[in-house]
């Protein structure tokens, strides 16, 4: 299919309008997003910032191991939740910060297709870059999937597969809308805000420097988690539904095709 199935922008709008309609929502949640994102850093930082003998940095190292599977296990609930809550903005739901770890039953069949999902996506890259991107277009809706109908890993892939047939054109479309937009915010606050202030403490004194570098990176920190990441996950909310109207659509027409051509003509 080469018909444009959705305009690029009505998603990002539709995020961006959902978000400042619930800033203080989304304000809260995602201070909860942060702080889970950086319990095991925090951690980390308390248990290798001194010097440890040999049996000591053999113990930390098994607990530096330890951490990033915690990590990986708050990162990845955390993205069921996001998933969820955004779902819940699209349909016109009730939501309530607490539907942050409502899908936590869940996380088994999300962490196995993301695990799938981030292997395929891998070897694609490696054989010349472009399957890769194709995979990750391809079945990028498989969390969204598992969260709505409950399918497990391998159904949601097949499922976001189904979905993208002929959509992917739009899709890269869409992301690139998405990312430019966002790109172009990042680089009027570094203009406009950050490099002057940048300026202005080496001016006063170069000791200035690593302070205001710690505070453009959290300054970084809040616009991605406060504006950027509800953008993207709301969008990408209404690109699903999007396409999954559309899926049910053809699906329908098939069905009807293949009854209307299984009905016995009647004799003259």
């Amino acid at each position: 299919m080469s018909e444009s199935i959705f305009e690029p922008f009505d998603p990002i709008l539709f995020g961006w309008n959902t978000l400042k309609s619930n800033l203080q929502f989304f304000a809260i949640l995602m201070i909860i997003v942060a702080a889970l994102y950086y319990i095991p850093e925090i951690i980390q930082m308390m248990l290798f910032t001194k010097s440890v003998s040999a049996p000591e940095a053999a113990y930390l190292g098994m607990i530096g191991i330890l951490l990033a599977i915690f990590y990986l296990v708050i990162y990845q609930l955390v993205e069921l939740g996001l998933v969820g809550i955004s779902l819940e903005f699209r349909d016109g739901k009730p939501h309530e910060i607490e539907d942050l770890f409502k899908n936590y039953r869940l996380f088994p069949n999300f962490l196995a297709a993301t695990i799938i999902y981030g292997f395929m996506v891998a070897i694609g890259f490696i054989f010349f870059i472009i399957p890769g991107i194709y995979l990750a277009l391809k079945y990028m809706f498989y969390g969204y999937l598992i969260v709505d109908k409950g399918l497990g890993p391998i159904e949601a892939l097949r499922e976001s597969g189904r979905m993208t047939d002929g959509a992917k054109k739009n899709i890269i479309v869409y992301w690139l809308t998405l990312w430019c937009g966002m790109i172009v915010i990042m680089l009027i606050l570094g203009l406009f805000v950050a490099a002057p202030a940048g300026f202005v403490a080496a001016a006063i004194s170069k000791d200035l420097v690593p302070v205001f570098v710690a505070i453009a990176n959290i300054i970084t920190m809040i616009i991605n988690l406060l504006i950027i990441v509800p953008i993207a996950k709301l969008s990408m909310a209404d690109v699903y539904r999007i396409l999954e109207l559309r899926s049910a659509v053809a699906a329908l027409s098939d069905g009807v095709q293949q009854n209307s051509g299984n009905v016995p003509s009647g004799r003259v």
